[in-house]
């Protein structure tokens, strides 16, 4: 076996704590550019189909965790862009807030179901820079903006 110099460098272990992962380097503008949207709806997948028909059950309890957990899954422009791209998450999202409004004031009313929507339906308002949303919103229930204002 042949001896090591004293010259050659054994690899030495690093010190203290490894490097942090980088973050994506994705601006807002990339994530949100009508070509990223466009994808998302031309290929048919709406991630929101499993969680709306429980939003829209007629389980109080089960619809108010499914909305929250929907509001968490919307945390930024490009997955609420994501979710208004699919025009059938607006009209079941506008259908729960309807129907809500129209129990107001008696026992089947769901005050926490109700601020969930109308916290959702803003995000999505607000987000969209556009009219379409809003748009959206007026074909999916007429009576919607008589409703917002009681």
């Amino acid at each position: 076996m042949e001896k090591m110099d004293e010259d050659d460098e054994s690899p030495t272990p690093p010190k203290g704590p490894p490097p942090k992962k980088r973050r994506s380097t994705a601006t807002l503008n990339e994530l949100t550019s009508p070509k990223r949207v466009k994808t998302t709806a031309e290929s048919g997948k709406n991630e929101f189909e499993e969680i709306m028909p429980k939003v829209r059950g007629d389980d109080k309890e089960l619809a108010v965790k499914a909305a929250k957990k929907l509001k968490t899954m919307l945390p930024n422009a490009a997955k609420i862009n994501g979710f208004v791209s699919h025009k059938k998450n607006i009209e079941d999202l506008v259908a729960v807030f309807s129907r809500e409004t129209g129990l107001l004031g008696t026992s089947m009313y769901h005050e926490d179901l109700h601020k969930y929507s109308i916290s959702i339906l803003a995000n999505c308002c607000y987000t969209d820079k556009t009219t379409s949303t809003g748009m959206q919103i007026r074909k999916a229930s007429r009576s919607f903006l008589d409703q917002a204002g009681k």
